[in-house]
Formats: C-alpha cells, structure tokens, sequence
C-alpha cells in the first residue's frame, strides 16, 4: 500500500534572461509537471508560459495549461477519458482558447528506461480572438479531431530526452490545422537540480486576421535554456 504522497511526482523548470544597457530586455519561460500513478490511472498535469518585454514594450505573453487523466484497459491500451487545455497568446489573436476531448491510447513501449505513447480522440474547441474584422464572430466553436504521442527515455544515467507532440483538425475559424511540438533534453547537475534544452514549435495553419486586417505569422519557435528541479 502506497501513501497518496508516493503517488506523485513534479518537477518546475525556469529560464531567464534579463539584459540592461542600451536595450532592456527581459525574457521569462516557465514550465511546470506533475504526476500521479497508480496501477490502472494515471493523471498529468502541465503548464507552459513565456513573457518577454524589450524596452518597456511586451514583445511575447502566452500560457498553456493541459491536464488529461488515463484509465489504462490493458497493459498497452488506455483510456484518455479527459483531455482538457486551456491555451492564451494575444500574439496570435488568440485570447481565451479551451479545448476539451476524449480518446483511445497505446503503449507502443512502456519500459522502466522508455516510455511511448500515441493517442487519437474527437472532442471540440472554443475560441476568443482579442479582435476580428468587420463582420467577423469574436469567438468560435469548433469540432476538433486530434492525435498525440508522447515519447521519454533515459539515454543515460545523467541524460533524458523527451519528445511530446500534438495535432489537431479544427474548422478554419479555429486554424483548420493547430500543431505543438516541445523536445527536450534534460541533463543532471547536483541532485535534483537539473539542465533544460528545450525546442518548441508552435503552428496554426489559418491564423484569424485582427481588425486591422493583418494577420500573425503562421510558426513560432524557441530555443529555451533553463534550469529544472525535481520534487
């Protein structure tokens, strides 16, 4: 018998750079997990945050808060009853966006050293754009068809690696295509105190046209260094 205690596991990662001089710039990334797992569940919880400014002018503000709850039916398949993401970036003209699924998974590996998942749900998405042409709805629902595979494995004793990517179909008020890719290499320093390389990708194939008429850029990348502990 497990205390509930034992059940869980988190880690908070943080990245920072602040320069002063001729140009202010301050960029700020946070990323957070948590754990909980049992024999035939298992509930994950993440946050995924940038903030950047040069100059006394905001320049990058956007948070990603996902959490999903699995009920495993058999040793390689389960059952992602939940999936929930609540996402904001006015960068892209998206103020307020909340997407909801359910879907089917399987353990292609699941080892003490590898894990990989891949899953496929229908659910469906909301969208609030900060402002919209003339004649254009401020918000918008939408069906969504997803896919996501989450791949994380020990290279080494002192070196992880993960992979985690998600795809979904939306209507073209919502982006027609969405995707969100984060890899990252993990590297140990003293005791839980750990190195972060992290990439991120971020794609909305139709981004919704502001009332200017100008439209955001379809990809964002970055490339995060930043320090992590475990808890």
């Amino acid at each position: 018998y497990k205390k509930e205690i034992d059940l869980w596991s988190a880690s908070i990662s943080l990245g920072a750079n602040i320069r002063g001089g001729n140009t202010e710039t301050t960029d700020l990334n946070l990323q957070a997990n948590a754990k909980r797992r049992t024999a035939s569940s298992r509930l994950i919880l993440d946050y995924f945050g940038n903030y950047s400014q040069a100059d006394d002018i905001e320049t990058s503000n956007n948070h990603r808060f996902t959490g999903y709850r699995d009920s495993f039916i058999s040793k390689k398949l389960f059952w992602r009853q939940l999936l929930g993401e609540y996402y904001r970036d006015k960068f892209k003209n998206i103020d307020h966006q909340l997407s909801l699924s359910t879907s089917l998974g399987y353990h292609i590996i699941n080892t003490p050293k590898t894990e990989w998942d891949i899953s496929a749900g229908l659910g469906g998405r909301y969208t609030k754009f900060v402002s919209v042409e003339p004649g254009q709805s401020s918000n918008n629902t939408s069906p969504a068809l997803g896919f996501d595979t989450m791949y994380d494995t020990e290279l080494t004793k002192w070196m992880d690696f993960l992979l985690d990517y998600s795809f979904q179909i939306v209507n073209v008020e919502s982006g027609r295509y969405t995707h969100h890719f984060i890899t990252k290499l993990s590297t140990d320093l003293i005791g839980d105190m750990d190195l972060d390389i992290s990439f991120v990708w971020d794609r909305i194939q139709k981004p919704q046209a502001n009332s200017d008429g100008s439209i955001p850029k379809k990809d964002d990348y970055q490339l995060i260094f930043g320090f992590s502990y475990d808890i």
